[in-house]
């Protein structure tokens, strides 16, 4: 039987992907009004066996015809379903309306929509049979039956349904949220691994009596705070009052003794170094629920820097961050936008400029080729793409053809399948002039299997090498290929140290995946010029789309992300890194993206909207400071 305190878990499932060769694309489909009634008499109470009406009106740009699915949000027993959602996933538990074909995409204007206006659906739902309890269920509208429109998209209007003494109450969840959190912050922010905490929030007005506090995403149990419930089955952790699945106000573990303030003492003995990212709701009877994400920092021994992070600010639009490039008077290049104050303003480049990624190059050109290259009818192993490059920072762009040769590549695979190899989008420079781009896919041969998809092999990533200006590449070396993470390695990004030494950082996993929390960023060097590659080791942080920079003072900078974005330092060439700091703490943060604007400074960006539906793309940004302390 379902109860009314079944868990919201905000992460179980997100229809909304971004294609990562696109990251500044703006979203495509949006929500412009939902609606939730009863049938008779328009309110939101009703009598169990009555009838409401869920309408999902949307904004279609150009995203291909649209599909609308109502389902359950979060997993539930088959036997609990609300008799209306007869259609089960039992790999994912989710209960869903099924159109008169028994498909769960329903179409728009078909047989169960109620609204004729195109881009709008409006579904009749019954309440007769349903047993007592709290149904989260989410009406969809997305492009998935057609892709000739590029990337899938989708937004959920979300809602609740609570049966109980014969009644029928429906909870707006999609609409703006009543502002219920002031404040919510851990207290200090950073500790020592056996030093005491709190968690402390604040909230506006005194109708919130609880509020739910959990681990941000899946975690291994090792990961879990002291005091969390660990729930092995979906590997999440959550703290609450003894009997309840909330933490109350004045409650057991609530010492602050004011009405709508908590703070509630944390242990941190046995934490290892790290990041531990939170989630707190405050839930409301109307619009989605108050949250906020915060993080638990445990310092290291080894760090030894003073890092300081300025308050983001909002650069442009984009799911996930691009790539930086600086040119030599200081001006940055990002996504075809150009910036000459150290990133807080970007305005866009004449000529469609060029994305960053690649250094200043010899010849003064900045580079970029391909995401995806493409097979060569009747030439096996051999790759056509793109090459963009300018000379004049990007107010004018050339594109000629280029080529890549990997003879025993066979495909790839990023957010969709791939014909061919894929390019991370970074480049570097050898000593001798030679160009080096990181690439990534599948060769002949590997067939062992990774958790992340299914019949998805582990993936590897590898270098190519450029002589003639970056016309034609040739496979030189594989830098990492192993049975790591849910995923292999995959995304990430190569740095040459002051004496030519070349740094690759690497992406191994998927943190949503819930086969597999052991998702490591890789390091590994090579001294031969990208020839041959020292055994990868790991930095010590899980995260998605490494990006490392080589710093004037000669330490290395990295920033990775999801959840949240951090940083971290090398001062010994990747051997080991410290001094982890947060720069964002949100579980829609997406890719970031990290350069040196001036000795002691770093600027940082990073996506936020990636895996949400329910706010704009946009991309923001951090200024990081960092100086010595011993």
């Amino acid at each position: 039987m379902l109860d009314n305190t079944i868990r919201r878990r905000r992460a179980s499932y997100v229809l909304a992907l971004t294609f990562m060769a696109s990251p500044l694309l703006a979203q495509r489909i949006r929500i412009d009004a939902f609606t939730l009634h009863a049938l008779e008499g328009g309110g939101r109470q009703l009598t169990c066996g009555e009838t409401f009406e869920a309408g999902l009106r949307v904004a279609n740009r150009d995203a291909g015809t649209l599909t609308f699915v109502l389902r359950t949000v979060e997993p539930v027993m088959q036997t609990d379903a609300p008799p209306v959602l007869a259609h089960y996933d039992a790999s994912r538990r989710f209960t869903s309306m099924a159109e008169t074909n028994g498909s769960v995409q329903m179409i728009d204007g078909g047989p169960h929509d109620a609204d004729p206006a195109p881009n709008a659906f409006r579904v009749r739902v019954s309440t007769a049979g349903w047993k007592p309890g709290r149904y989260e269920l989410g009406l969809f509208a997305h492009n998935s039956t057609d892709k000739r429109h590029g990337r899938y998209e989708a937004v959920c209007a979300k809602f609740a349904v609570v049966v109980a003494d014969g009644v029928v109450r429906l909870i707006d969840r999609c609409n703006p949220a009543q502002t219920r959190i002031r404040t919510a912050a851990f207290l200090p922010e950073a500790v020592r691994a056996g030093d005491p905490a709190a968690l402390t929030v604040t909230l506006t007005a005194p109708d919130v009596t609880g509020l739910k506090v959990a681990m941000a995403l899946r975690v291994a149990p090792e990961n879990a705070l002291p005091a969390f419930r660990y729930d092995a089955m979906n590997r999440t952790a959550a703290l609450s009052d003894p009997g309840s699945e909330w933490v109350l106000d004045q409650g057991t573990l609530d010492t602050d003794p004011a009405r709508g303030a908590f703070r509630v003492p944390l242990r941190t003995d046995g934490l290892k170094p790290g990041l531990y990212f939170v989630s707190i709701e405050a839930l409301t009877d109307e619009g989605r629920p108050d949250s906020r994400r915060i993080a638990l920092r445990i310092k290291d021994p080894a760090d030894r820097l003073e890092v300081t992070v300025s308050e983001p600010w909002g650069a442009c639009e984009g799911a996930s961050a691009g790539r930086f490039t600086r040119l030599p008077d200081g001006t940055l290049l990002y996504g075809g936008r150009v910036s000459t104050d150290r990133g807080r303003t970007w305005s866009r480049q004449k000529g469609g400029g060029i994305t960053g990624g690649c250094p200043v190059l010899r010849d003064g050109r900045v580079i970029a080729l391909d995401y995806s290259v493409l097979p060569v009818d009747g030439k096996s192993g051999v790759y056509s793409a793109t090459l963009r490059s300018t000379a004049d920072g990007g107010r004018t762009v050339t594109r000629e053809p280029a080529e890549c040769r990997v003879p025993q590549a066979k495909a790839a695979r990023g957010h969709a399948q791939h014909r061919g190899p894929l390019c991370t989008g970074s480049f570097a420079q050898r000593t001798d002039g030679v160009l080096l781009a990181l690439m990534m896919g599948w060769f002949t041969g590997d067939d062992a299997l990774c958790p992340y998809g299914r019949g998805r092999p582990y993936s590897r990533s590898y270098v190519c090498a450029s002589s003639d200006g970056g016309r034609v590449w040739e496979y030189l070396a594989t830098v990492g290929y192993d049975t790591i993470g849910s995923e292999g390695y995959n995304e990430g990004t190569l740095a040459v140290l002051a004496d030519g030494e070349i740094v690759a950082v690497l992406r191994t996993g998927n943190m949503t995946d819930a086969a597999c929390q052991d998702n490591p960023v890789m390091v590994t060097r090579s001294a031969d010029g990208g020839r041959t590659w020292k055994k990868p080791w790991r930095t010590g942080v899980n995260g998605a789309y490494p990006v490392v920079a080589a710093l004037s003072d000669g330490r290395l900078a990295l920033s990775t992300g999801r959840p949240g974005a951090y940083v971290l330092f090398s001062s010994d060439r990747g051997d080991t890194w410290h001094d982890l700091t947060r720069v964002d703490s949100e579980d829609h943060t997406g890719y970031t993206a990290l350069i040196e604007t001036v000795p002691g400074e770093v600027l940082v960006a990073f996506g936020e909207g990636y895996l949400r539906t329910d706010i704009e793309n946009r991309v923001r940004m951090a200024t990081v400071r960092y100086r010595e302390t011993r």
